[in-house]
Parts: C-alpha cells; sequence; structure tokens
C-alpha cells in the first residue's frame, strides 16, 4: 500500500486544495505518513507569488529527491505553470498543472473515476476554509497571479452549500471563505450570483457558528455587505483582510 508525504506552501486555497487531494488518497487506500523517508510519493502544493516562495518551493522538491531517492515527487500547484521553473526536474518529477490537480489521484493510477475538488475538514485546524471562487483578471503589473491561475472561475453555489453543510456536520463551527480574487465570485456566471448571496446563504446553514472571509479588495467592500457582516450579531467575524497596496496615487499608476 502506497504512503504519501503532503507539504503546502501559499495561499489558502493551496492549503484547501491539499487537504482534497489528501482525502483523494485517502478515499482510495493509500495512506498518509508525517515521515517523507518512508513516501512512496511526495506531493508538494507550491507557491511562486514571491521570489522566496519560489526558491522554498524547488528548495523543498530537490530536498526531497536527495533524502529519500526512491520517492516520486508529485509537483502541482504554480511551480507546475512554470515549465522554464522545473525543466531540471525533468524525468524525475511527475508535474499536475492547477487545472488537472482535481484528476491527481486518477492521474497516479490510484481510482478509474474523475474527481471533484472539496473538503470535509482541514487537517490540523480547528476551523476550515471553503473554496467559493479561483482566478483572477485583474492585470496589476506587478503580479503574476492571473498568469498562473487563468480567468475567474466561480463555483456553483448549490456545491458550496453543500460543501458547507458538510463541514458543520463534521464538527468545523467555523469557516473561511476563500478564493483567488474572492470579491469577484460570480462574475463568470450567468445568472447574477454574488458574494453577498453567498454570504446570506452560508449563514443559514445548521451548527455554523462564525464565518469569516479571507482577503478581499476595496473595490468588492460595498455597504450591502458592510450590512450583512453587522446584521450577523458576531456570527461573520467583524474582521476584513484588506490588502493596501500603496497609498500614493503615482504608484498606484505604475502598479496598474
Amino acid at each position: 500500500m502506497n504512503k504519501f508525504f503532503f507539504d503546502t506552501l501559499g495561499c489558502k486555497i493551496n492549503q484547501y486544495e491539499t487537504q482534497a487531494i489528501r482525502e483523494q488518497v485517502i478515499s482510495t487506500g493509500g495512506l498518509v505518513t508525517e515521515d517523507i523517508l518512508e513516501a512512496d510519493y511526495f506531493i508538494i502544493n507550491t507557491c511562486v507569488v514571491t521570489e522566496t516562495a519560489e526558491k522554498a518551493s524547488l528548495h523543498k522538491i530537490r530536498k526531497a529527491l536527495r533524502d529519500n531517492p526512491k520517492v516520486k515527487v508529485v509537483v502541482t500547484g504554480c511551480l507546475a505553470e512554470l515549465p522554464v521553473k522545473h525543466k531540471e526536474l525533468e524525468g524525475r518529477t511527475l508535474v499536475i498543472k492547477n487545472d488537472a490537480k482535481k484528476d491527481l489521484a486518477l492521474m497516479l493510477g490510484l481510482t478509474k473515476e474523475k474527481n471533484e475538488l472539496k473538503v470535509s475538514g482541514l487537517f490540523g485546524h480547528k476551523r476550515s476554509f471553503l473554496k467559493i471562487e479561483d482566478g483572477c483578471e485583474n492585470s496589476c503589473a506587478y503580479c503574476i497571479v492571473p498568469f498562473l491561475r487563468g480567468k475567474i472561475k466561480s463555483r456553483p453555489l448549490p456545491e458550496i452549500i453543500e460543501e458547507a453543510k458538510r463541514l458543520t456536520d463534521g464538527g468545523y463551527a467555523e469557516i473561511v471563505l476563500t478564493g483567488i480574487n474572492l470579491g469577484a465570485y460570480g462574475k463568470d456566471l450567468e445568472k447574477k450570483i454574488t458574494l453577498e448571496t453567498v454570504v446570506n446563504n452560508i449563514l443559514k446553514v445548521n451548527n455554523l457558528q462564525r464565518l469569516r472571509l479571507s482577503s478581499l479588495e476595496p473595490e468588492y467592500i460595498n455597504e450591502k455587505l458592510i450590512d450583512i457582516i453587522a446584521e450577523s450579531r458576531g456570527k461573520i467575524c467583524p474582521h476584513l483582510h484588506v490588502p493596501l497596496q500603496s497609498g500614493d496615487a503615482e504608484v498606484l499608476k505604475l502598479m496598474n
């Protein structure tokens, strides 16, 4: 029976997707180990949003190959979107791009069925992330994310609510909504559904005690969202993580 070692760098989306892959592996009979030297497979979900993250991702891959020559390294995450960065690792790793993460168990021959990325919890955490959106269509001059994650892809609302119910039924009283560009949720959907719609529906889920929103750009923080937070009487944590890139208009113009 194959043993799998997991490592994750970067954002909440990566942590969510690693958990989804972990659950796929376990459901197909794979064993999870916390010792890389025991592992048959090393699945690493990488990040390249900064130079430091990119170097850390490559370092972990090289170290795994050095410490455990028999291990099969599976590279996914944003490093997988940059072929020039993993050329030196060709022949020693299997590279799976972000869009194909959901089929990782299938590609490894663990199952014959296609899968979706979904979770029933978050390993090692008392709260769970719930991914509702992927992709970003902004074109900030300094940011590589749109090239790595592609266009906005919103999860269907029924699927989100089903997952929220699964999490709370499993004992996760606190959920953190997350996305690559969380506030842009629904822009790609034919029926007009927004982040506010998602929040209102999740608030109705039984056993949910607390709801958090991860990083939100200022343009998506509107009066309707603020009213929903206020009217939730503390069920939505009264805290927003707002990325402030600069307070200088000229710098912001250069950053696009």
